[in-house]
């Protein structure tokens, strides 16, 4: 995908000189109103007529030269022109065609569009309950990711969470331990599997 730049209020100019099927410097009478910079855009020379061609182009702020990315764009032929032919700014195929894909390539609420190649892109289906996306083999996907808890740690003890339960020292075994909260609990505890709001 080549990214380009538009403008709405271009005003169809002419040529200030014949080219040649070859010419990659194209002069025009006034480019005062096309895109500048150094996003690429699109102009047609003849457009309409069996001399049409399309040229990909840059332009310099407050400059009339067209510097030719590509000759003979978008399925059309590069050839020469004369001097004073009609020069406009235009959308191409391929344009329409990348928005095209970017719209119609997700197929269900949730999936994501990534660029799977520097020129394409691909539909990411969205993911199941539970997963996260994180990146493998350096593209995009939903996984499980298992965290490290609490149970993991080596001096804490979990079985069988309870509602209403807590994380008491237990001094003859060095470990926490999920126990049910009593009033002779030891004073040492954590509160577990209890939500406060």
């Amino acid at each position: 995908m080549t990214r380009k730049q538009f403008s709405g209020g271009a005003v169809a100019t002419k040529l200030n000189g014949s080219i040649t099927a070859a010419t990659t410097n194209v002069v025009a009478l006034d480019a005062s109103t096309y895109p500048f910079g150094t996003l690429p855009f699109v102009v047609a020379i003849d457009r309409g007529g069996a001399a049409e061609e399309k040229l990909l182009v840059t332009r310099l702020s407050g400059s009339n030269t067209f510097t030719v990315v590509s000759r003979g764009f978008d399925s059309t032929t590069a050839i020469a022109h004369s001097d004073l032919a009609v020069i406009e700014h235009v959308l191409d195929a391929d344009t329409i065609t990348e928005a095209n894909t970017f719209v119609n390539t997700p197929t269900t609420i949730g999936d994501m569009l990534y660029a799977n190649t520097a020129t394409t892109v691909t539909r990411l289906p969205i993911g199941a309950n539970g997963q996260v996306l994180t990146v493998a083999g350096g593209v995009p996907t939903w996984a499980v990711v298992t965290v490290p808890g609490l149970a993991s740690l080596s001096d804490v003890t979990i079985s069988a969470v309870s509602n209403g339960q807590v994380l008491a020292w237990n001094s003859s075994l060095s470990k926490w331990q999920n126990t049910t909260m009593s009033a002779k609990s030891p004073a040492t505890r954590l509160f577990l599997a209890q939500s406060y709001r």
